[in-house]
């Protein structure tokens, strides 16, 4: 998010990168540790990889724990987030980024496949870390001929999705 946020004050002019470090107050929040993922890989009996967060960054909870070990299908399901009414598609599941303090491991799956998982034995090797960091955001304040202010929010924080998050920064950018 930090390459993309400075490309992006590169881009548009009047642009200024603002940083909160973990620990710092923003509001009425407290600025949780970045969190940094070095591998997260499920992997069903048959030996095949299920889910594989250097493939695709959503199969992760987001801000999930470390957890290595083997699991049951049954324990394995209880981790596991996937929506009925999408069964091809692995959705985002963002409720530690909001509840980050009682964080969770788990991963996403698309629902037909979370539902064809076979009886046997998983193996989870989730490895992250929370670190101080540094929470950005980049403000551009642009004086228009009237004294109404407009504040036009976007966000980078969701990844691998079509209209979110990137499309809307830009399009407050462009406005």
């Amino acid at each position: 998010m930090s390459a993309a946020y400075r490309e992006l004050a590169e881009f548009y002019d009047q642009c200024e990168i603002i940083g909160f470090g973990s620990g710092e107050k923003c509001g009425t929040w407290v600025v949780p540790p970045a969190w940094e993922v070095d591998k997260a890989v499920l992997t069903g009996p048959d030996g095949r990889i299920l889910a594989d967060w250097a493939e695709k960054k959503l199969h992760l909870f987001t801000y999930a724990p470390s957890f290595q070990g083997s699991v049951t299908r049954e324990e394995l399901q209880e981790h596991l987030f996937s929506v009925p009414s999408k069964p091809d598609r692995i959705q985002f599941h963002f409720r530690n980024q909001y509840r980050h303090w009682q964080p969770e491991w788990g991963f996403c799956l698309p629902h037909n496949v979370r539902e064809s998982l076979p009886k046997g034995t998983y193996h989870v090797d989730i490895q992250t870390r929370f670190v101080p960091g540094q929470m950005e955001m980049v403000e551009q304040v642009h004086q228009g001929k009237s004294d109404v202010s407009f504040l036009l929010v976007g966000h980078f924080d969701h990844p691998e999705m079509c209209n979110d998050g990137l499309v809307g920064c830009l399009a407050g950018h462009e406005v």
